[in-house]
């Protein structure tokens, strides 16, 4: 179960060139119900084609199987504790689950050799920092567009944009919604970011309030500026 980020992204430059911006990481009828992805990470980093294949442990296994057995014969490696654990795990496999993912773990090493990653949810962490693409409320704001990510917020991909669009400043606040957990609030800029990451300070909480004003009435401020859930003190 992921936790939802909430993200607000305010784009500051010349409207000529915004505009511009707003177009290229824009989907189009991107949603089931026919709505726009206000903002697609793979417009910025995308996704090689070869990687949209299943996340799976299994395989991951069999690929540990595979690297251990370019180093050590298979009487030696039982003796790593892992890799023991993962033989015991393949053995109770029939042969048609053994069949499968050893198949998908190939699949696995030919994309880590050609791209670093084994498949779209290791990429997506590993380029956008957060496993899936933009969700949620999906709405441009006049010059702001708010959106929802999954247990982080992708600062990779707005590294890269600012990149590519030097003139332009994103202002960035996001929060997670375990409040006062991770937030950050600054500006990207040309691949750099200025700003604050706060962890349960009052100005984390300050940032989440701002995102989720609907729980505000669920914590109550301390002495020392911090702040509690009411249902924690019952």
């Amino acid at each position: 179960m992921a936790n939802d980020y909430r993200n607000r992204l305010t784009l500051r430059g010349e409207r000529e060139t915004l505009e511009k911006v707003f177009d290229s990481i824009r989907t189009k009828g991107a949603f089931d119900d026919g709505s726009d992805r206000v903002f697609d990470f793979d417009k910025v980093i995308p996704t090689p084609e070869e990687l949209d294949i299943e996340s799976n442990s299994g395989a991951e296994m069999v690929v540990l199987l595979y690297m251990r057995q370019a180093h050590f014969t298979m009487v030696a490696a039982p003796h790593d504790p892992m890799v023991k654990m993962a033989i015991e795990r393949y053995e109770k496999w029939d042969d048609d689950t053994k069949a499968r993912m050893e198949k998908l773990a190939r699949q696995y090493l030919a994309n880590i050799a050609k791209y670093e990653y084994p498949n779209w949810y290791s990429f997506h962490i590993g380029k956008w920092g957060t496993k899936w693409n933009a969700y949620g409320a999906n709405v441009r704001k006049g010059d702001t567009l708010e959106y929802e990510t999954a247990n982080g917020y992708p600062e990779p991909v707005l590294i890269e944009l600012s990149k590519k669009w030097p003139d332009v400043e994103f202002d960035l606040m996001a929060a997670d919604e375990d409040i006062g957990s991770y937030t950050i609030k600054g500006t990207f800029k040309n691949g750099e970011f200025d700003g604050i990451r706060e962890h349960r300070t009052p100005k984390a909480f300050d940032i989440a309030f701002e995102l989720f004003p609907e729980y505000k009435e669920e914590f109550h401020q301390l002495k020392d500026g911090t702040w509690s859930c009411n249902s924690d003190d019952e």
